[in-house]
C-alpha cells in the first residue's frame, strides 16, 4: 500500500547516425559498501494477494475518491543482470516502511548471469512494502516489477543515487490522472536534506518549493491528489485539461532516488518512471513507442535540464511505425523551452498538453525522436483505451544516446500467463537497415525459438509473443541482438487470445454484533456451478448463506443458502455465476438461531477482460561493438558505419579482463539537421 504522505532547420534527422563509441572502464571495487554505487528501489511489496484488502478494492472501484489500482500489498519481482564479466555478490538491504526493521538479501551473480527474486517468495521478507538499497561489487542492471491483487502492474529500473534528480512529467488531477512520487534514501547512515522545486512550465518561474529530510533507509511520498496544501489550484494553478501538468526538480544534501507512479483514478492500471539524474539529459531524447488515436494515446513530456538564463530549442521528428520508407517524411514540429520550463504534447487531442501538437494521421503509431539545443528529459505515458473506457496507463522514460545498445536481456516474458502477455518493441533510431535476431530462451537459458527482425530506418517493431507460434506457452526469457544499436523496451497487457477462468474469490469473514467468530471463504467457478468452502476458526455450527447485500445491511435478505457449519463446509450451487455475485455487493453471513455472529463481502471480481499494461526497458546485455571509424570533425564528411568484423553467429566477446575491470561500450550518436 502506498504511503500517501520557428526553427527552421527540418530535422529528417531522426535519425540517427553512429559515428563513435565511449569506452568507460572501472577497477573492481574492493569494499562493498564505500565504494560500490548504491542503487535505489523506492517501493517494493512482498506479498501478491492479501483477502482482508478486498473490501478496499470494492470501494475503490467505486469512487473517484480512491485510487483503484495500488490498494493493499502487491507482490515485487527484481531482476538483476550481471555486466561486470566477473563474479559479482550483490546485497539487497530492505527495509519496512511500516517498522522500520531491516532484512538482508545476499545474492551471487556469475559472470554475465542474472537473478529473479520474487520477495513473496523470500521468507526473510513478511507481508509488507519496503525500501530497498541494492549493492553489488560490479556493475549492474535492474529493474522491479510490482503487480497489485487487481491485476495493476507497473514497473521501473533501480536508479543510482544523485544529489539532482529531475521527474520530467507530475500530474495533479488532471482526467482523473494523478502521480504519487517518492524520494528515498539510501544510504545507512546519512540524513538527506531535501528541497523540491515545482516551475511554471511555460515561464520557468517558480510555483512552489517544499523541503523533507529523510532518515537513513526511508522514504518520503506525496500523493499528489490528497496533498492539495502543496499541489492545489491556489499552488499550482490549473493549466491543462482542468488539472496541473509540470516537472519537479529535486535537490539534496546526500544521494537520493526518486520514483513517480502515474495511475488513473477511475480504472486498473499504474505506471512507474523513474526520476533521472540531471546529468543524465542530453540534447538527444529518444522514444521508441508513441501513437495518437490506436487504442490509446501518448502525452510526451519534455523538460529542460537548463537551469540558467538561456532557452532551449527543441524539434520533434514523429516517424510512422515502418519507418521511413518510400516517400514518407518524418512529421516536425518546433518549440522552445524557457529556463526550468517543459512543453507537454497530448498526441490524443483530449487537451492534457500544454503546446498544441501536430497533427498526426488517425491510428498513428511510431515513434519520435527528440532533438534540442540544451539537454533536456523526455517521458512517455500511454493510456489505453477500450473504446472510450481507460483500461490501463503505461510509461517510460525516454532513451538518451548513451542509453541504446546494440544487444538487450530481458529477463522475464510472459504467453498466456497469469492472464497476460508480452510484447517486445524493437525501435530503430538509425540512418542504416538494422538486422535483429531475437532468441527466446526457457528458465534455464536454454534456446526455444528464434525470431528475425529487419528494421527499415526509423521503423518500430511490435513482437507480441501469443502471435509467434515457435513460442511456447509459459513464461520466458530473451537475448535481443542487432547489427548497431537500437532502442527496446518491454510491454505487458491483458492476454485475450485464450479463454480464462475466474481466479477462486478468496475473503475474510469476521465477527458480527460482538462475536468471537471469524473465519475465511474460498468461492469458486466450476464450469456454470460455484462452490463455496466456507473454514471457521471455532466450532460454531452456525446457519450459513449468501446475503443479496453487504454485511452493513443489516436488512440483505438471503439468496443462496448454504451449508451448516461448525468449522467446515463446503456447498455446490448450480447456475450461479461467480461474476454476478461479485459485481453488485453480496456476502456470506451466519447466524447461530436468529442472532447474526459472522460475515464477509464477497470480494469483486475483475473481469479478466479488463486490461492494464506496463512499458519498461529492457535491460541492456554486455554487447562488444563493431569497432567504428574515427569520429568525424564538424567540418568533415561523416563516413559511414563499417560492419562487425564477426560473422552473424559468433558469440559476443567479452568486454571485462580475467582481472573483473568492466568496461561498457555505448555508441553515440549523432542527430543529422539536414542544411537549408
Amino acid at each position: 500500500m502506498n504511503t500517501r504522505s520557428a526553427h527552421p532547420v527540418r530535422v529528417l534527422a531522426i535519425l540517427i547516425l553512429f559515428v563513435g563509441i565511449m569506452v568507460s572502464a572501472s577497477s573492481t571495487r574492493s569494499s562493498l559498501h564505500a565504494q560500490s554505487p548504491t542503487y535505489g528501489l523506492p517501493d517494493l511489496h512482498s506479498v501478491h494477494i492479501e483477502p482482508e484488502f478486498f473490501d478496499e478494492f470494492r470501494q475503490a472501484s467505486a469512487s473517484p475518491m480512491r485510487i483503484a489500482s495500488q490498494e493493499g500489498i502487491g507482490g515485487t519481482v527484481i531482476d538483476v543482470l550481471d555486466r561486470s564479466g566477473a563474479a559479482n555478490p550483490w546485497t539487497l538491504t530492505l527495509r519496512s516502511k511500516t517498522d522500520g526493521a531491516l532484512t538482508e538479501i545476499m545474492r551471487g551473480l556469475l559472470p554475465d548471469g542474472r537473478a529473479r527474486i520474487a520477495l513473496s517468495d523470500e521468507t526473510a521478507a513478511k507481508r509488507g512494502t519496503y525500501t530497498g538499497a541494492l549493492r553489488a561489487e560490479g556493475a549492474f542492471e535492474a529493474r522491479a516489477r510490482t503487480t497489485w491483487p487487481n491485476q495493476a502492474s507497473a514497473a521501473y529500473a533501480a536508479e543510482e543515487a544523485s544529489r539532482d534528480l529531475i521527474v520530467p512529467l507530475l500530474v495533479v488531477n488532471q482526467r482523473d490522472h494523478g502521480t504519487i512520487f517518492s524520494v528515498f534514501n539510501p544510504s545507512e547512515s546519512e540524513t538527506a536534506s531535501v528541497t523540491l522545486f515545482i516551475f511554471n512550465p511555460i515561464n520557468g518561474e517558480m510555483l512552489s518549493t517544499f523541503q523533507a529530510l529523510i532518515d537513513p533507509g526511508t522514504v518520503s511520498s506525496w500523493d499528489t491528489f490528497f496533498d492539495q496544501t502543496v499541489f492545489g489550484p491556489s499552488t499550482l494553478p490549473p493549466n491543462a485539461a482542468g488539472g496541473f501538468v509540470g516537472s519537479i526538480f529535486i535537490e539534496s544534501t546526500d544521494p537520493v532516488v526518486g520514483l513517480a507512479y502515474g495511475e488513473q483514478l477511475s480504472a486498473v492500471g499504474s505506471s512507474a518512471y523513474g526520476a533521472r539524474p540531471k546529468d543524465a539529459a542530453d540534447t538527444t531524447q529518444i522514444l521508441p513507442s508513441v501513437r495518437a488515436d490506436a487504442d490509446g494515446d501518448t502525452l510526451l513530456a519534455i523538460t529542460s535540464a537548463e537551469l540558467g538564463s538561456s532557452s532551449t530549442d527543441v524539434t520533434i521528428s514523429f516517424v510512422p511505425e515502418d519507418g521511413l520508407a518510400g516517400s514518407v517524411e518524418p512529421i516536425d514540429m518546433a518549440l522552445t523551452l524557457s529556463p526550468r520550463g517543459a512543453a507537454f504534447l497530448d498526441l490524443g487531442g483530449r487537451g492534457r498538453g500544454t503546446v498544441d501538437a501536430p497533427t498526426l494521421p488517425a491510428g498513428f503509431r511510431g515513434s519520435a525522436i527528440i532533438t534540442a539545443s540544451r539537454p533536456v528529459l523526455a517521458v512517455a505515458l500511454e493510456t489505453h483505451r477500450q473504446d472510450d473506457t481507460i483500461v490501463g496507463v503505461a510509461a517510460y522514460n525516454a532513451f538518451a544516446p548513451a542509453g541504446l545498445s546494440a544487444a538487450y536481456e530481458v529477463p522475464t516474458l510472459r504467453k498466456q500467463t497469469d492472464y497476460r502477455s508480452s510484447t517486445l518493441f524493437l525501435h530503430n533510431p538509425a540512418t542504416e537497415s538494422a538486422s535483429v535476431a531475437v532468441h527466446f530462451e526457457d528458465a534455464d537459458g536454454a534456446p526455444i525459438a528464434q525470431e528475425s527482425v529487419d528494421l527499415a530506418p526509423g521503423a518500430l517493431r511490435r513482437l507480441g509473443l501469443t502471435d509467434l507460434a515457435d513460442v511456447p506457452q509459459g513464461m520466458i526469457s530473451a537475448r535481443i541482438e542487432a547489427n548497431h544499436a537500437i532502442s527496446a523496451l518491454v510491454g505487458e497487457e491483458r492476454d485475450r487470445s485464450a479463454e480464462y477462468p475466474l481466479p477462486p474469490s478468496v475473503f475474510g469473514l469476521g465477527p458480527d454484533r460482538g462475536s468471537d467468530v471469524s473465519g475465511t471463504a474460498v468461492i469458486t467457478q466450476v464450469g456454470d456451478d460455484i462452490e463455496v468452502v466456507v473454514d471457521l476458526d471455532s466450532d460454531s455450527s452456525l446457519t450459513l448463506s449468501i446475503i443479496e447485500g453487504p454485511c452493513s445491511d443489516d436488512d440483505a435478505r438471503r439468496k443462496h443458502s448454504l451449508s451448516a457449519s461448525a468449522r467446515r463446509s463446503t456447498t455446490t450451487l448450480r447456475n450461479v455465476s461467480l461474476l454476478d455475485l461479485a459485481e453488485t455487493p453480496h456476502g456470506i453471513r451466519g447466524w447461530r438461531g436468529r442472532f447474526r455472529r459472522v460475515c464477509g463481502n464477497i470480494p469483486v471480481v475483475f473481469d479478466v477482460d479488463d486490461a492494464d499494461a506496463s512499458l519498461v526497458r529492457a535491460l541492456p546485455a554486455r554487447y562488444t561493438a563493431p569497432t567504428p571509424p574515427p569520429a568525424a570533425s564538424p567540418t568533415s564528411e561523416i563516413p559511414p558505419t563499417v560492419e562487425p568484423s564477426a560473422t552473424p553467429d559468433a558469440p559476443p566477446v567479452p568486454t571485462s579482463d580475467p582481472g573483473g575491470n568492466d568496461s561498457t561500450d555505448i555508441y553515440l550518436p549523432l542527430a543529422r539537421h539536414d542544411a537549408p
